[in-house]
């Protein structure tokens, strides 16, 4: 995998983060600053370890798995990627209120940070198979989500109208895009 196909796959799995963190922009959050901030931070650091932990759980199979790898990956991007689609076809959330303030603690960041990096467990095992620089992969993924979050939040702050389902739709269209590659070629 090149250095420009994992910064697209950081990218594209930090829709997610982007997406929950420029909704939390919408919102009227007290400190926005520290929320921001905290937001990212928590977010960022489960998007870099979770591709890590897939990897090394994946390397624990890998032997009995070895024969299925490209396709194994390619089936996960493809599943990932369908089901962000899906879900961004579904999500009705609404902004907060102008007129309510809410805090953003730390279990909701716990909350959101893990809810928001499940696709990065999955993609580390990918990477594994693909025999993709792991930790460095996991680094980006992390960097891009910490700065895509903080991107988010704020976009979120300055424009109150844009829906963010858009971004997973077309986000998960890359990663099935992805899968198809990753099984056939």
């Amino acid at each position: 995998m090149s250095l420009a196909e994992i910064i697209f796959l950081a990218l594209v799995l930090a829709t997610d983060a982007f997406s929950v963190s420029f909704s939390y922009g919408l919102c009227n959050i007290k400190e926005s600053k520290k929320a921001c901030l905290f937001l990212a931070l928590g977010t960022g650091f489960f998007q870099f370890m979770m591709p890590l932990i897939g990897a090394f759980l994946t390397n624990i199979i890998f032997d009995y798995i070895q024969i299925y790898a490209q396709f194994i990956a390619g089936i996960i991007f493809i599943l990932i990627g369908l089901r962000m689609i899906f879900e961004a076809k579904n999500n009705q959330k609404s902004p907060c209120s102008d007129n309510e303030y809410i805090n953003i603690t730390f279990k909701a960041v716990l909350l959101v940070s893990v809810a928001t990096s499940i696709d990065a467990l999955a993609s580390g095992g990918s990477l594994f198979l693909m025999k993709a620089p792991v930790y460095k992969a996991a680094l980006i993924i992390g960097v891009v989500t910490f700065l895509l979050s903080v991107t988010g939040f704020l976009t979120g702050k300055f424009f109150k109208k844009i829906a963010p389902d858009i971004i997973c739709k077309f986000a998960g269209a890359i990663l099935v895009f992805l899968g198809i590659k990753s099984i056939f070629l």
